[in-house]
């Protein structure tokens, strides 16, 4: 009702694009409620799970760090649903106004953005997975020594490498 007021429609494609947009709005206020509402739970969970901190045990605490962190974080899934929302909308609204300029405005905002968000978060994942490998080799074990042995044949040289 809003929407219809605020555009309003005159004729029945532009009461469609209307009805859509609405439509999109509503689904991503309903997404960030689901994501309060788990990150809360989630967030809940963590903090139950463990037993009170009665010494300051720096080990401890980086590890209830990291479970802090992976709670309030872990939202690849919300930023993903979000984007292709806002994209959803943005692309409406345009349909809108080229169609109410007979093709002569556009409307650009996220779609210049989209390929340097994309890239951004693909230096992001690269630098998490970085980070994970960096803490697995850290924390050693069977696994690790394995895939450094291996390494190790490939960093040495060979016998007789260095006198050429």
């Amino acid at each position: 009702r809003l929407l219809r007021a605020f555009f309003g429609p005159q004729d029945e494609h532009e009461e469609k694009i209307v009805h859509a947009l609405a439509e999109a709005i509503q689904r991503r206020l309903r997404l960030w409620r689901a994501e309060a509402l788990w990150e809360s739970r989630h967030l809940e969970q963590c903090l139950d799970s463990a037993s009170a901190l009665a010494v300051p045990d720096p080990d401890l605490t980086l590890q209830r760090a990291y479970l802090l962190m992976s709670a309030v974080v872990n939202q690849e899934g919300l930023f993903t649903l979000d984007r292709r929302l806002v994209t959803a909308i943005e692309r409406l609204l345009r349909l809108l106004v080229r169609k109410r300029s007979q093709g002569r405005l556009d409307l650009r905002i996220f779609s210049h953005l989209r390929r340097r968000l994309d890239a951004e978060w693909a230096d992001l994942e690269r630098a998490e997975k970085d980070f994970e490998m960096w803490e697995r080799l850290h924390e050693g074990g069977p696994e690790v020594d394995a895939v450094l042995k291996r390494w190790r044949k490939e960093w040495l040289p060979k016998p007789g490498a260095e006198e050429e």
